[in-house]
């Protein structure tokens, strides 16, 4: 890389500059200092002749005689500037529509000067880059466009992939990136197919435009009210933006934040780097990160039964009361079993808007320890009514670990089991009729055309849908309650032996 020309010649500046900034506390005014001594040194100086030959030689070649009569523009591109993670672009220089030897080679020096400005030194030591790093000059044909900006691949702010957006205003693309122009916005809606179709346009003002001077630099227009007004690039140009998008972001496999450019109708791509701000936690996310609590080893998740229940991700409804449920089932339990408990430990969990069932809480709970079950044959009950097999010989001893603490006596397991026969054959007959009651005295109006509206109503009758749900859960011979199928099925397959309330 070309940035080292300098620096390789001045080893003793080099070691001692960086060696200051590599030192435990973070003291400004000496960091200030070194890192201004470099930026003098390269703004002092000029291409060598040997370089600056082999430039120039490149670009004619590149561009052809007439190079001379075209305007550049001269990108820095220092290592791990763009990436995942970390990204400083804007720190670095970029000197648009320089004409001429003189104006290209010193942007190129200016370029090299601005990897050890303050900024993009502390940028690099605050993530854990190294300092001392070489950095890339490129040097482009200038497109003069009508308009340009940027373009997201995924939404940036919530990382969405079905959502793709477009800033973009008229002129050279430093308008949007400076904040001096209010851009376009627009906003496309991508399938899992990838058909993308415009869902919003919202026109800036635009009141400025940054253009290229013909002598070279860049000057500020004022865009006249009319034109302000109108969107800057068409319906087809945007859409054919979206499919340039998705066809890029293939190709680099990840999502990209590209920078383009229009001139008479034609898109040019200036630029694509990773959209760094897709993967980073926000303050909402990290103060919420426990809400669902945490996985650890001794707990197990399944979509079995509730995946064939609700085989998609559930809706925000029954993800509302979904917890109300569990607490409901557990406090019925609670009665039936005497447990004595100091917490609650939910039965379900959603991940990823999928109910699944914790079963070491609601499948593993009934052991040795809590029922007249030994912890492998209620164990294996249970993963035959969730399975329809058994698995994870391996976890019956941390089954017994979590749950010795939870020793009954003879007389709690007696009474339990007792509750439990009375709850599954003496009560299905009252409670049946009390559903019916309850079904019949529905009336729920799905016509309405707000969510609080239809939230309201539900509200209203949710304890009939929750009588309901108790009735069809465990209040019948084959509900949870019971387990009676389960039961008999183990029985014959095991002649009797195992009959899932007594071990016989």
């Amino acid at each position: 890389m070309l940035s080292t020309f300098w620096l390789t010649a001045n080893k003793d500046i080099r070691r001692r500059t960086f060696s200051s900034l590599r030192e435990g506390t973070l003291q400004r005014k000496r960091n200030k200092r070194a890192v201004t001594r470099i930026r003098t040194k390269f703004m002092g100086a000029r291409l060598c002749t040997s370089v600056r030959s082999e430039l120039l030689s490149a670009i004619q070649k590149q561009f052809g005689d007439h190079w001379r009569e075209k305007l550049f523009a001269v990108r820095s591109s220092g290592v791990g500037e763009d990436g995942a993670e970390a990204s400083y672009a804007g720190v670095l220089e970029t000197y648009l529509a320089m004409k001429g030897e003189d104006k290209i080679c010193d942007a190129v020096i200016k370029c090299w000067a601005s990897l050890y400005s303050y900024n993009a030194v502390q940028y690099r030591r605050e993530n854990g880059q190294p300092l001392d790093i070489d950095i890339a000059v490129v040097v482009q044909e200038m497109v003069l466009p009508d308009a340009a900006g940027v373009l997201f691949t995924h939404d940036s702010i919530s990382g969405s992939p079905g959502s793709m957006s477009i800033n973009v205003t008229y002129g050279l693309g430093e308008g949007v990136v400076s904040g001096i122009s209010e851009p376009d916005t627009f906003t496309l809606n991508r399938t899992f197919y990838n058909k993308i179709s415009i869902k919003e346009k919202c026109i800036g003002r635009k009141e400025t435009r940054v253009s290229a001077s013909s002598v070279g630099g860049t000057v500020d227009e004022t865009v006249g009210a009319d034109d302000g007004q109108k969107s800057s690039l068409s319906d087809e140009l945007i859409l054919q933006l979206g499919e340039i998008g998705i066809l890029v972001e293939k190709s680099f496999s990840d999502a990209r934040d590209i920078e383009f450019a229009v001139k008479d109708g034609q898109i040019y791509l200036l630029q694509a780097r990773p959209i760094t701000s897709l993967n980073i936690e926000n303050d909402f996310e990290i103060g919420h990160e426990l809400d669902t609590g945490v996985l650890t080893d001794h707990d197990l998740f399944t979509t079995g039964n509730t995946g064939e229940i609700i085989p998609r991700s559930a809706t925000p409804l029954t993800m509302s009361q979904l917890w109300h449920i569990d607490l409901g089932s557990q406090w019925s339990e609670t009665k039936i079993s005497s447990r004595q408990t100091k917490c609650v430990e939910l039965d379900f969990g959603i991940f990823s808007g999928n109910i699944m069932i914790n079963m070491y809480n609601l499948g593993y709970r009934a052991n040795r320890y809590t029922s007249f079950n030994s912890t492998e044959d209620r164990k294996a009950l249970m993963e035959m009514a969730i399975f329809g097999k058994t698995v994870y010989p391996e976890l019956v001893d941390s089954i017994e670990r979590r749950f010795s603490s939870a020793r009954k006596s003879i007389l709690q397991k007696l009474k339990a089991d007792v509750n439990s026969f009375y709850l599954a054959f003496r009560k299905t007959r009252s409670t049946s009729k009390l559903a019916v009651k309850y079904v019949e005295a529905l009336e729920l109006d799905l016509s309405v055309d707000k969510a609080e509206t239809l939230y309201a109503a539900i509200d209203q009758i949710y304890r009939a849908c929750y009588v309901v749900w108790r009735v069809t859960i465990s209040g019948t011979p084959f509900g949870s309650g019971g387990s009676l199928k389960p039961i008999l099925i183990r029985a014959l397959i095991t002649n009797g032996r195992h009959v899932g309330i007594w071990h016989v």
